[in-house]
Parts: C-alpha cells; structure tokens; sequence
C-alpha cells in the first residue's frame, strides 16, 4: 500500500504546497454561517492502473509488468459512472445545512497557480491554486474540490513472487477552500481498499475484479461526504 499512501501525499503536497499541513477538522462555528455560497467541484477519476507494491527492484517490476500484461490492459480499460455525479449529492448535503451550494465544472488546467504573498508564505494552509480568478468562482465564498488520484487495483509483491490477491483501490483528497484568501479551512484523504470477492483469475473480463473496483469507487462517495457532514445533522425545518 505504500504507493497509494505516495500517491495521496504526493497530491496533498503540491496542493497545498507544505509536506506538514496535516488533514484538518472544520471550525465548529462553521456550520453557523448561513447563506454561504459554496461552489463544488468534482473532478472525473483518474485512468485506472493496475498498482503493484511491495519490496520490488527494477529488474523485478520490469518482470512483473510483463507477467501481468493482460490483467494490467483489462484494468487500464475498466470504464465507469462519471464520478461528478457526486457532486449533486455534496450540493444536496450543503442546502439541507442553510448555504447556497452550486454545483460548478472547471478545467483544472485554467486554473492558475497562486502567486502568493509574503503573509500567505508563511501560512501552510495556503491552497496552492488561484480560485478567485476563475470566472465561475469569483463570486463564491467557498469552494469544495474533490480530486481523485488513483483508482483500480493494487497487489502486494516480494521480488517477483505475489504476496497477495488484486484488491480494489481508490485514493483521492477533499478540500474545502475559502475563495477570497484561499485558505483552506478543512482538507481530507480517502483511501479505499476493497478485496475481491472469490475468485480474482477470471480472464478476460475479470467480473470479480471489476467489482471490486467499482466496490471501492462507490465507498468513498459515502466517505467523503461521512468526513465531511456527519459530525453536521441538517437543521429541521417545520412546516405548518
């Protein structure tokens, strides 16, 4: 598992831009600002790999790449429901709260970098992308992103010698940013690890595997939104 683990703090540190910005938990006082405009955005998954971890040299993950040619091709062409749908969800979860959530779609790629200031240097709870100037933003207060970075299987290996099944894997990271300092007020990881069902070695379409996978995908939908708003029931509303 240790490539996952790489892989999320690899995108934590280049998204916050310090290694020791520790996931955060929200301010209790922030669920008492009504009316707040919340912008979020879920971004696709990424293509999904056949991950292999483990006490491997280079000799040893050229042999096994080549090994597993055929399972690593199916899980690179495993296909799934767009995972922007989850957004829908996050904006129901914010209005049942008291704010005022959009669900918006921005290209990662037009967003700048932020150039930061002496003051924000300082700060490792500094978002490292400039939202405030993405036009479909500007007039948020907030922002929930949710980027995913790796999705599909991850098998353990000693050398050249499995020491475990595929199992299912997502990993991925939630933040919550203010707009206009873009500050980040609560930052999450979510790692998913779903073993397969029976039988794994069923080529060529894998149906155990797939389900695995889609298994995981489908669990840190629920995480995300468990990290985020459990510790937050929705206000009651009566109705005469």
């Amino acid at each position: 598992m240790r490539l996952q683990f790489a892989a999320i703090t690899l995108t934590a540190i280049t998204l916050t831009g310090c290694a020791t910005l520790k996931p955060m938990e929200l301010q209790p006082e922030f669920w008492q600002q009504s009316n707040k405009k919340v912008a979020v955005v879920v971004y696709e998954l990424p293509k999904t790999a056949a991950y292999k971890a483990g006490n491997q040299g280079l000799l040893d993950i050229a042999i096994n790449n080549a090994i597993s040619n055929k399972f690593d091709n199916f899980v690179s062409s495993l296909q799934f429901e767009p995972y922007s749908a989850l957004a829908e969800d996050i904006e129901k979860e914010f209005d049942q709260r008291g704010f005022d959530a959009t669900v918006v779609k921005v290209d990662v790629k037009n967003v700048p970098t932020l150039v930061k200031t002496p003051e924000q240097k300082k700060n490792p709870a500094i978002f490292q992308m400039n939202l405030a100037a993405v036009s479909e933003l500007k007039d948020k207060d907030l922002v929930f992103i949710i980027t995913s970075t790796q999705v599909g299987t991850t098998r353990s290996y000693y050398s050249v010698v499995p020491t475990s099944a595929p199992q299912g894997i997502y990993g991925g990271i939630a933040h919550l940013v203010d707009v206009k300092t873009n500050e980040i007020k609560w930052w999450k990881p979510v790692s998913v690890i779903k073993p397969v069902n029976g039988d794994w070695d069923q080529p060529p379409s894998y149906p155990n595997v797939s389900q695995a996978v889609d298994l995981a995908i489908e669990a840190s939908k629920q995480e995300y939104k468990k990290q985020l708003f459990n510790n937050k029931t929705p206000n009651t509303v009566i109705t005469n």
